[in-house]
């Protein structure tokens, strides 16, 4: 499948995912950079940062990648950070002392993460992006920043 590089540079770009190098490059009757993605964990790599990656044939990646979920409506948003939805399997509710006690506690705070500045609403949908779950509503939001921060640097090494 051509996966487009939204970002565009002198000679192309180069990008690792799982040990293989992609090279964005020029081409096509438009320029785009592009390059030939054949591993559909790779393919659902790249395409997971919208801000950076696009088919370059969408039909193609209707097969790969599911619909995305439809933006919540403001009313929903806050629903679902006030009551769980059910699904809160492989979540730390932050009730276990051996749980919370697993987790490095000198993780330090990245200077740029603003997570101390979020309000409680923006800071749960952050660890629902980190976890693919909401936070349970009696997590304190220590807990929950600290799990943020400490599956931000476990994703970096």
């Amino acid at each position: 499948m051509l996966i487009v590089s939204k970002i565009q540079r002198t000679g192309g770009s180069r990008v690792t995912v799982g040990g293989s190098d992609y090279h964005f490059e020029p081409r096509g009757p438009k320029g785009e950079h592009v390059a030939e993605v054949e591993n559909e964990a790779h393919i659902k790599r790249l395409l997971s940062v919208p801000e950076g990656f696009e088919p370059y044939d969408p039909g193609e990646a209707k097969d790969i990648m599911p619909d995305p979920d439809p933006e919540p409506t403001p009313e929903e948003r806050l629903e679902s950070a006030i009551e769980p939805d059910g699904n809160d399997e492989g979540v730390d509710d932050g009730d276990d002392d051996t749980a919370e006690d697993s987790l490095e506690n000198n993780v330090e705070p990245d200077q740029d993460d603003g997570l101390e500045d979020m309000s409680d609403l923006d800071l749960s949908h952050a660890y629902k992006d980190e976890f693919d779950a909401m936070p349970r509503k009696n997590m304190k939001r220590e807990t929950i920043i600290r799990h943020i921060r400490k599956a931000r640097a476990d994703a970096e090494i």
